[in-house]
């Protein structure tokens, strides 16, 4: 995943699909030294990007100040609504506790209650 400006974010670990719509939400990226940390960034406003990388549009370092979430952690209402704040997304309250579903794509996915596996 790279930033608005193209500057390389981390690399995209798993990725939460809306419960409502089936569509990619969240992605939870690894981040800091040696992607120590799984960080949540938006991604309905993500491009592919002509190197083939996932472009969100916001900065690296709002990204990495983001609420972070352990591996095996399902995404809270809480900490989605905090997510929607930090990213200075409004109508969190419409979507909050919306995603759950997996994509099954990846042997380290969980089951359907957590999170969809994604690279």
């Amino acid at each position: 995943m790279v930033d608005r400006t193209g500057a390389r974010i981390g690399r995209i670990d798993d990725v939460f699909l809306d419960r409502h719509t089936g569509r990619p939400a969240w992605a939870a990226v690894k981040t800091g030294l040696l992607g120590a940390r799984n960080t949540l960034v938006p991604i309905s406003a993500a491009l592919l990007n002509p190197t083939a990388e996932v472009q969100v549009p916001f900065a690296r370092d709002q990204v990495k100040a983001a609420p972070a979430i352990e591996p095996n952690e399902a995404l809270s209402r809480d900490l989605e609504r905090s997510l929607w704040t930090h990213y200075g997304i409004s109508g969190y309250a419409r979507s909050s506790g919306s995603c759950s579903a997996r994509s099954g794509t990846l042997p380290n996915a969980r089951p359907p209650s957590s999170r969809a596996g994604s690279t």
